[in-house]
């Protein structure tokens, strides 16, 4: 499929050795001919950026390597600054789309042209995962985001409607940059991504998108989000990381989604915030400035409506642990 508008595949790597040929084929062989591939190696320790040498001389592709790491945030960016297309599709150096994943969302972006966001269902590929508790609970939460995604409509969606399903539990049902397709200018035009983030860089991401533009859904699987424990963001984004970012999350948005958001919803998600804050302290220590942690725990507290909106989000919370 060649008739539509231009789209910048980019596959920002580090350390990718042993995945980047397999995610390379499944980006060479997508059926959409309007296309560049922008690769850049975010300063790799292994042979990611040797691998990639082959690629040099096959047309539509442009090779970058960064001289220092610029970190997830960064090299998602710099991927960002070099697109010439009027979409940005993503590709994690160790995912993999299946043939037909950018004509598919093409396709619905030139049927919902102000829809600054696009996203598929995803299958997840499990591998190499030492069962401990934590990580089959990481697991099962992936698991049952597919559950969530059956919420939200099959095409156009209000953001804000994308936002009410997204929350309270801020399970990332619009999926990884994988399994999105995105409107350059308008990512653009809203700074990229933050860099202040890690874990929850891309979730922090699509709020900000669709707190003022709306959305596409496709209800079906167009990639594959690989999950082991050598990647950057999964198994080992245990508590220590996620609880502080999503508090940071809360304090950058917490007015735009208390307006954006339903008040049941956003009452669910102050709580989240405030029982964490409340219970996971020592998570939080090292990682939160204090003025954060006061302000965010003072905060959350009052969104709930005080002590009786917390106890009653309490109990709502735990009857529906015992159903």
């Amino acid at each position: 499929m060649s008739h539509g508008p231009m789209v910048s595949i980019c596959v920002p790597t580090y350390n990718a050795s042993r995945y980047i040929e397999m995610t390379m084929a499944t980006v060479l062989f997508q059926d959409y001919e309007n296309r560049e591939i922008i690769i850049v190696d975010d300063a790799s320790q292994d042979d990611t950026w040797e691998r990639l040498q082959k690629y040099t001389s096959v047309p539509g592709i442009r090779l970058f390597h960064n001289q220092q790491n610029l970190g997830i945030g960064g090299n998602w960016n710099r991927c960002l600054e070099l697109a010439d297309g009027e979409y940005v599709k993503y590709v994690h150096c160790d995912d993999v789309c299946y043939p037909d994943c950018v004509s598919t969302m093409v396709a619905e972006a030139k049927r919902v042209p102000e829809a600054a966001l696009l996203f598929s269902s995803r299958h997840f590929l499990i591998e190499e995962v030492t069962p401990t508790t934590e990580n089959l609970r990481f697991v099962r939460f992936l698991l049952s985001i597919g559950e969530r995604q059956k919420a939200i409509k099959p095409g156009m969606n209000h953001g804000r409607d994308v936002l009410n399903v997204l929350f309270p539990e801020c399970q990332n049902i619009v999926g990884e940059p994988t399994a999105t397709l995105i409107r350059t200018r308008a990512l653009t035009d809203l700074g990229g991504f933050d860099k202040r983030f890690r874990q929850l860089i891309d979730i922090e991401a699509w709020v900000r998108l669709l707190l003022v533009h709306d959305a596409v859904f496709i209800p079906r699987a167009l990639c594959q989000w690989r999950v082991h424990e050598r990647q950057a963001s999964s198994l080992q984004s245990v508590e220590g990381v996620v609880l502080p970012e999503l508090c940071q999350l809360y304090l950058k948005h917490r007015e735009a989604l208390k307006s954006s958001l339903e008040a049941t919803t956003f009452r669910g998600f102050s709580w989240s915030i405030w029982i964490n804050l409340l219970l996971r302290k020592r998570d939080y220590a090292g990682r939160l400035r204090g003025e954060d942690y006061s302000t965010a725990r003072s905060a959350s507290y009052v969104d709930q409506g005080g002590i009786g909106g917390a106890i009653r989000n309490s109990v709502d919370r735990l009857a529906g642990a015992i159903r």
